[in-house]
């Protein structure tokens, strides 16, 4: 079989890094060539990595494990693995990566869904987590952090799992009306997103000193303009969610970055230097249209007075460039089916979509 490359040494400064989410395996994924190609110093799966899920009732019985093994998620991995751009991509680009609702296995998975414990293993052992690996011990998510680079280059990349633990969101009393197209907001104190334990870890890491900071959720956490999965749904959350970051954002650029909406988009925060880049779908991008007769921007886009730009509506995923010597922060969205390299092999900025530069402190 083949290795998995090996991810950069903790000390070793990294220039680049791509982040992605939403791949179904059944469709064509030359998002694997063009990654190959770019060459990322480090990669990000955000979710949705294979499309797995079992959801009629007969599905409950696979819970039992001997019999999950051969279930829509082994398939949708085995078809994943088998796969000669991937197996490519895997050998040569270190990869980090958490879950979404369609590699947990069930639709709009949430800590009722009976096949999370068998999901999450099956994740671990495809993407070959060592068994001494904090990440096998956990009994309420993937959920990770790392860090690479010297002093004044430290990056970070916290790896939420806001599936595992996340209490069923509250269903809309008004299906399909704007805001309210599937859920609503739901202030029962008792609601979360996260566990106790992984709230803790949050903390900890949010201690430690970085000069970049990436937040990984599934979901997008900023969203505003829609009645889908987000982090508004659980108002309190996502509130502590921002007053754990708030005191970290004048010396640590941050930025959230989420996947799962099938398009791709930035936004910022009303009040705080932070920033949020949703990058999806590396296979399968909702195009103007799709599911009603609206044609552009203006007509088809959810109204977020957050979001700084247009939707992205083609195959894509994110970039970052790190440009330490200029402190210099570039992220923006490539498309999957084009590869833009200079002479000297690195990528192309100038043809990212929606480029943004940040500074770096």
């Amino acid at each position: 079989s083949v290795e998995w490359a090996t991810l950069p040494a903790v000390n070793q400064s990294l220039y680049s890094l791509a982040f992605g989410s939403c791949s179904d395996q059944t469709l064509p994924m030359t998002y694997w060539d063009t990654l190959s190609t770019l060459h990322p110093d480090i990669t990000i799966l955000m979710g949705d990595n294979v499309y797995g899920e079992c959801d009629d009732s007969s599905c409950e019985t696979l819970v039992d494990a001997s019999k999950y093994r051969n279930s829509p998620l082994k398939e949708a991995y085995d078809t994943l693995a088998s796969d000669p751009s991937f197996q490519r991509a895997r050998a040569n680009l270190p990869m980090i990566a958490t879950l979404d609702n369609h590699d947990y296995g069930r639709i709009d998975a949430n800590e009722n869904n009976p096949m999370k414990d068998e999901a999450k293993e099956m994740f671990l052992d495809f993407f070959a987590v060592p068994s001494n690996d904090e990440r096998r011990r956990l009994n309420d998510g993937v959920y990770t952090s790392y860090e690479w680079g010297p002093e004044g280059q430290k990056i970070q990349a916290i790896l939420l799992d806001v599936r595992y633990f996340h209490s069923e969101f509250k269903p809309t009393d008004e299906p399909g009306a704007p805001l309210k197209e599937k859920y609503i907001p739901d202030n029962d104190p008792k609601k979360r997103f996260l566990s106790q334990k992984q709230w803790k870890l949050l903390e900890q890491s949010l201690a430690r000193p970085a000069n970049v900071r990436l937040v990984i959720s599934s979901i997008q956490v900023m969203a505003d303009g829609h009645g889908f999965e987000c982090w508004r749904m659980i108002p309190h959350e996502r509130t502590k969610l921002y007053n754990l970051l708030q005191p970290t954002l004048a010396k640590t650029r941050t930025i959230i970055l989420s996947g799962d909406r099938h398009v791709g988009g930035f936004y910022k925060h009303e009040t705080e230097d932070l920033y949020e880049a949703t990058a999806s779908s590396w296979t399968h991008t909702i195009p103007y249209g799709k599911f009603d007769d609206c044609s552009d921007a203006q007509e088809c886009d959810e109204i977020d007075p957050r979001r700084m730009d247009d939707f992205v509506r083609v195959n894509h995923f994110g970039v970052i460039h790190l440009d330490w010597d200029n402190r210099e922060m570039f992220v923006g969205f490539k498309r999957v089916e084009t590869v833009a390299v200079n002479e000297d092999g690195n990528a192309n900025f100038e043809k990212l979509l929606q480029p943004h530069v940040f500074s770096i402190p």
